[in-house]
């Protein structure tokens, strides 16, 4: 079920690191770490990255890592 915030849907988000821990992120703190990884996926960082994915609550991918990178 997707929390309601004042009358409108608050998406959560899932963050699936490489090691397959999950961890629950509100709708504020999956803003601020979509955001970060899109900047550090374009760095050098990138492939040391250890964030596999970002999930929504609806289960659509909203980012994943290029499986062409290796753990880091």
């Amino acid at each position: 079920m997707v929390p309601v915030d004042e009358g409108r849907e608050v998406m959560t988000m899932t963050a699936e690191l490489r090691d397959g821990t999950e961890i629950a992120l509100s709708a504020g703190e999956g803003q601020r770490v979509l955001y970060a990884l899109t900047s550090l996926a374009v760095t050098a960082l990138g492939p040391h990255l250890n964030v596999a994915r970002i999930v929504a609550a609806d289960g659509d991918i909203l980012w994943a890592l290029n499986d062409d990178q290796p753990a880091g």
